[in-house]
């Protein structure tokens, strides 16, 4: 992969005199990586399998307390969303509202799920659950 970055030239590698093709993007240590170093593509890849995730479990789980609710958000969903946050994740400062909204959806979707809260306002649903926001200071943008 070539990373385009302050003009780097693009060199021709080969291997055993096998020129090795290019690629637009990589995945190392389970983080997508693009030539360009922008992180779009692992966001959706973690939107996704988080999404899949609380499919699953909206189709085999038939209690939805919330102590039992938090503790699969806890252990199964959030390690997804929040695996190398420290080299992806999204700042407000940069323009990223976009990819921090569907980051939010996820949570929102989990958070109707549960018993007794499902109903209430998503500001609410996290003053009630501040494990849940406390996933990368979710609190500061949240309705109050």
């Amino acid at each position: 992969m070539h990373v385009e970055y302050n003009s780097n030239p693009m060199h021709s590698y080969y291997f055993n005199d096998t020129l090795l093709g290019n690629i637009d993007q990589e995945k190392d240590l389970g983080v997508l990586t693009n030539s360009k170093l922008q992180w779009g593509d692992q966001i959706k890849s973690c939107i996704s399998k988080a999404n899949q995730i609380i499919a699953w479990v909206t189709r085999n789980l038939i209690l939805r307390d919330k102590d039992v609710m938090l503790r699969i958000y806890k252990a199964i969903i959030r390690p997804h969303l929040e695996y190398c946050t420290q080299l992806w994740s999204p700042v407000v400062g940069h323009g990223s509202w976009a990819s921090i909204m569907e980051l939010e959806k996820v949570q929102r979707r989990f958070t109707r799920l549960m018993n007794d809260i499902g109903t209430l306002p998503y500001s609410q649903r996290l003053r009630i659950n501040p494990d849940v926001a406390k996933r990368r200071g979710i609190n500061l943008y949240c309705n109050r």
